[in-house]
């Protein structure tokens, strides 16, 4: 942070001050702000990364609350490329800021995927009902957001920096529990390697609505999930090399105060 603050004039950006906070992961956040926040910490955000360009394990992000929506009712040549063009056109941002899964085909024939894009333009597309992608009028809907989750453990309510689990299941499928594959690549049975091990109905996904929480397996507590969800939202895979300790860092800025909330 001296040697940023010794490459980078606040004044120069008509920024006064920043406030700085650390995120659930332990990474440093800058919040911007005042008026014109947003365009303000896009501009720190370019500065700060000129600033740190080629230094080992330093990354620098401009982080911003998203939202992942499902589009249904895609014809045979649409791409995932062709859906993300589709939402740019829409106003969700460059195509290449947006993130879509792979197009899954229905017993009808026609496809479905998911996308991530900044919650506004989720927003205003959803509102509209129906996405032009290619010649189809594709359904659109938003998805839930899925509470904080381990990809350490699999457990709620931390991420992988906060884990303390001795179990690593890492490694596993979080569809069926087993190792060595991706979950985008199974086709075995759905189950629970969580509550499987508590003897539990494991029939579904780890970690879904149908998973019992992790304090009400343990402790018989009431479910946090809903104060657990904002988190996930900005910081939740910010850990890219994937272990404890990771020397990856990442800077983000927000242009919303916080009041001493996760500013997600």
């Amino acid at each position: 942070m001296a040697e940023i603050r010794g490459r980078v004039s606040l004044q120069d950006l008509g920024v006064d001050g920043l406030r700085v906070k650390r995120a659930i992961t332990g990474d440093l956040t800058l919040e911007v702000p005042g008026p014109d926040s947003g365009s303000k910490a896009d501009l720190l955000c370019q500065r700060v990364a000129e600033a740190v360009a080629g230094r080992v394990g330093v990354r620098v992000a401009r982080p911003v609350k998203t939202a992942k929506i499902r589009v249904k009712g895609l014809d045979d040549s649409v791409s995932t490329a062709k859906l993300a063009e589709a939402l740019a056109r829409k106003g969700a941002g460059p195509a290449s800021s947006i993130q879509v899964g792979p197009i899954k085909r229905a017993p009808s024939g026609t496809g479905t995927a998911w996308a991530r894009c900044s919650l506004a333009a989720a927003n205003r597309v959803v509102a509209e009902g129906r996405l032009t992608v290619g010649w189809a009028l594709a359904g659109v809907d938003i998805l839930e957001q899925r509470p904080l989750q381990c990809f350490r453990c699999l457990e709620e309510e931390h991420v992988r920096a906060q884990c303390r689990s001795e179990i690593d299941r890492s490694g596993e499928c979080y569809r069926c529990g087993e190792p060595g594959y991706r979950a985008q690549n199974c086709a075995a049975p759905l189950r629970c390697s969580l509550c499987s091990k508590e003897g539990a109905p494991a029939r579904h996904r780890a970690g879904s609505n149908a998973c019992r929480p992790a304090n009400k397996r343990k402790r018989g507590g009431k479910c946090r999930r809903a104060g657990a969800r904002s988190w996930l939202l900005l910081w939740g895979k910010v850990c890219e090399s994937g272990g404890k300790g990771c020397p990856v860092r990442f800077l983000g800025f927000s242009d919303r105060p916080t009041g001493g909330r996760p500013f997600c």
